[in-house]
């Protein structure tokens, strides 16, 4: 897999590419079927990640979320991380190893009972599951760096170096998953010029990609 260093893009701070779904009333679910496993570019002290996750629509902005995360010092791991009764977000690292890059995992979180379960290829890798904080109304699919220094999920529009995501699925209160048909969104709006997304074939696939990689 492709990798880059991004040198030239330094501002720090949280940058986010994907996609975003508020379908009215409660999320339930969000899922992908395959998330590749991808070994990005991570500069001193950042991280580059790709997840799925259940929000609020509103301020103020609470989340939970599951997927890969590659840091600088801590190499490539599975998480799960959420707003905890004290209201600030609280992570875990699943023990277990990720799969190897260029393979796929699923990735999917539930809001049941009053909690959150995060499930990676199938098996819930936190349990007992912490209990909810907020209900859910928006549904995100992204890709995140902590700094500009880093890369990005995905190489820069070359097929092999995307980051490749399959059959991007969310549930309501009806219980019934359906293709996530989301909105693409840029976190803060300038990312747009350094990440893309890409979405079709009713949501069977979409990819990430940084711009900084080379054709």
């Amino acid at each position: 897999m492709r990798r880059v260093t991004p040198s030239a893009r330094l501002p720090p701070g949280h940058w986010h590419a994907g996609w975003q779904r508020i379908p009215g009333g409660t999320v339930t679910g969000v899922k992908v079927d395959q998330l590749e496993h991808y070994d990005p570019y991570v500069n001193q002290g950042g991280a580059s990640t790709a997840w799925v996750m259940l929000q609020t629509s509103t301020s103020p902005i609470k989340w939970a979320q599951t997927g890969w995360v590659k840091d600088y010092y801590n190499g490539r791991r599975n998480y799960a991380q959420w707003i905890n009764q004290n209201g600030v977000d609280e992570t875990f690292y699943d023990p277990n190893p990720p799969k190897p890059v260029g393979q796929f995992s699923k990735y999917e979180v539930l809001y049941l009972l009053n909690s959150f379960f995060f499930n990676v290829d199938g098996v819930q890798i936190l349990s007992p599951p912490p209990v909810a904080t907020f209900v859910p109304t928006r549904a995100t699919i992204a890709g995140e760096v902590t700094n500009l220094a880093s890369q990005m999920p995905g190489g820069y529009s070359s097929i092999p170096a995307h980051e490749w995501i399959y059959t991007a699925r969310y549930m309501g209160s009806s219980g019934t998953w359906k293709a996530f048909n989301g909105q693409r969104y840029w976190m803060p709006l300038n990312a747009v010029q350094y990440f893309e997304v890409y979405d079709w074939l009713n949501w069977f696939d979409i990819d990430i990609w940084d711009k900084a990689c080379p054709n």
